[in-house]
């Protein structure tokens, strides 16, 4: 979808994927084929803007990662 973008590359033998969302509406996104668990840090609407912070967490094949509209997260292996 056009909706998402993604760019994926390794750093010192650690996978990164860089999202990118680009509607102002709920996405549900799951992530195939990368090593479990995925320390996830984003940002998105759901965070007002004149307090902006990083929201942190963990992303498995057990359930989608949610953003709330436009969003910027980052995806590691640990």
């Amino acid at each position: 979808s056009e909706d998402v973008r993604a760019l994926a590359w390794r750093h010192e033998g650690r996978l990164a994927i860089l999202l990118v969302v680009k509607v102002d509406q709920p996405r549900l996104i799951t992530v195939t084929g990368a090593g479990e668990p995925l320390d996830v840090q984003k940002i998105d609407t759901s965070i007002p803007w004149d307090s902006p912070a990083i929201q942190e967490g963990v992303a498995t094949a057990a359930g989608p990662l949610v953003t709330e509209g436009y969003a910027v997260a980052l995806l590691r292996e640990p």
